[in-house]
């Protein structure tokens, strides 16, 4: 699977969505040994990339980067700055994704994303760490 989705890549470099299902097939080699050198590394940058690529297009594909993001900042030392960055990426990408969204839509996207926030972070002061309060 990771073979054809870097080759998807490859051949066309600027699809978000093809970096952010290879970010995602990169998560699934965690059993590998070399997973946290080498898996997780380059599930951050297809991510990244995903984020990077979806531009001011697809509010769905910013939300779904931002929620990696935040299951990848459960994998981190709070007290690191790698935490701060990771967290820093969840609130871009949702409020990209927030901004995107038509109008009418916004409201249900915003309760969507605090529910997933609540869920790995039970702390009503984390949508104002991340700028997403309503």
């Amino acid at each position: 699977m990771t073979m054809a989705l870097e080759k998807a890549v490859h051949l066309n470099p600027f699809n978000a969505l093809y970096y952010l299902e290879l970010g995602w097939a990169y998560t699934k080699r965690w059993q590998e040994q070399d997973f946290e050198k080498k898996w997780l590394p380059a599930a951050d940058h297809a991510m990244d990339m995903a984020g990077l690529f979806s531009g001011a297009r697809d509010p769905r594909l910013h939300r779904d980067v931002g929620t990696y993001w935040l299951m990848r900042s459960k994998t981190l030392d709070p007290s690191s700055d790698v935490w701060e960055a990771a967290l820093q990426k969840v609130g871009r990408q949702y409020r990209m994704a927030i901004d995107l969204e038509r109008e009418n839509k916004q409201q249900k996207l915003y309760e969507e994303i605090r529910k997933t926030l609540w869920s790995y972070y039970p702390d009503p002061e984390m949508l104002e760490k991340l700028k997403i309060e309503d």
